[in-house]
């Protein structure tokens, strides 16, 4: 007789903390919203999905990412349904992300395009915007996701959907999505992603598609040479927002003004760590009092700690009870100076709220 690990979809699940337990997992994709049975007989844990579509947005979202306080790994128990004869598509940077969007609802948005092997929400460094790193395993899904979906309106944003590309390099992978130098309705319309096609399983993974030969045989063409004599260009100052063609600053390299949103008092800032500290050692500091989304010990160049982390809890009554907890109290009997514990504010917030009360 079958078992369920030959019937249902099932993911291996390793890298987790020693701590963790099979009550810690049920909570966990039980908040997912996902039938799931839990194996910890096996090497690595099991997780039997009931359905596939549950067991692929796992892996999407999970694989190599943060989970329960530590980075984890996930594998397919059938060979098959893994991407070890791909490497998948160029990736895709989405931009102005509204924040609150889960990993698990953009993949949602964008899967009718094909198969995802990896779909990760994070907030940048600000705290107040978000985006996404999106890789479909088929090319020709990730250009036509990237065509239908780069100025779209997504929960009242729009978005904005670019190759990735290696840091300081010096090209861009082309593209052929709409330009928002485009002024048509076209460009203003709220995208609406195809119907996903009916499928009984995923079936082996396809490569990449290569550009034919009609594209790549096409001339280059060189822009022609500017006009010493032409008056110098000044930008016309404008009360409007920049254009969408014009690049986007990080939020980071922006002058710092006034937050539009308030602290998110569900992340906290911890000073005065005791050495040595980590990753797991902080998750397990302050897992008692509710569930962490993550928590990180900064680290120097030679990888030692600089005595702070951050902490993000599931809401804000957890880190309130942390802070009335651990704030101003010893982490260990022997360490030398107390914690410092409290909400987390993004780079230039103190400044900005200062100037404000000033400007009054």
């Amino acid at each position: 007789m079958a078992s369920a690990l030959d019937v249902y979809p099932t993911l291996y699940i390793s890298g987790m903390l020693p701590g963790i337990t099979e009550l810690d997992l049920v909570h966990v994709l039980n908040e997912m919203q996902m039938e799931t049975k839990v194996n910890f007989e096996q090497p690595s844990p099991a997780l039997i999905f009931r359905y596939l579509a549950d067991a692929e947005r796992f892996f999407a979202t999970i694989n190599g990412s943060m989970f329960l306080g530590a980075k984890v790994l996930v594998t397919f128990k059938d060979p098959n349904m893994n991407f070890s004869t791909t490497s998948g598509a160029k990736p895709i940077l989405c931009k102005h992300i509204p924040l609150g969007v889960t990993s698990l609802a953009f993949h949602d948005y964008v899967r009718p395009h094909g198969r995802i092997m990896s779909c990760k929400v994070m907030i940048d460094r600000s705290g107040l915007d978000a985006y996404a790193l999106l890789q479909f395993e088929n090319q020709e899904a990730a250009e036509q996701c990237l065509r239908a979906g780069n100025g779209a309106s997504f929960m009242g944003a729009t978005l904005v959907m670019s190759w990735q590309f290696p840091k300081n390099a010096p090209y861009q992978y082309p593209t052929r999505g709409p330009s928002f130098a485009s002024t048509t309705s076209d460009s203003q319309s709220t995208y609406s992603p195809p119907a996903p096609a009916a499928a009984a399983g995923w079936g082996q993974p396809t490569p990449p598609a290569s550009p034919s030969a009609s594209s790549a045989a096409q001339p280059i063409k060189t822009p022609s040479r500017p006009n010493p004599n032409a008056a110098p260009w000044s930008p016309a100052v404008s009360p409007t927002l920049p254009s969408p063609a014009a690049p986007i600053k990080h939020a980071w390299e922006l002058p710092a003004t006034p937050p539009a949103a308030p602290l998110d008092t569900r992340n906290l800032y911890i000073k005065n760590l005791p050495d040595p500290c980590t990753n797991s050692d902080l998750f397990e500091l302050f897992r008692r009092f509710g569930r962490i989304a993550s928590a990180r010990v900064m680290l120097d160049d030679r990888g030692i700690s600089k005595g702070f982390g951050f902490v993000s809890f599931d809401s804000p009554e957890m880190a309130a009870r942390a802070i009335a907890e651990l704030n101003g109290k010893l982490p260990t009997p022997g360490a030398s100076k107390p914690l410092v514990v409290n909400v987390a504010e993004p780079r230039g917030y103190r400044h900005s709220r200062l100037a404000a009360i000033h400007a009054k």
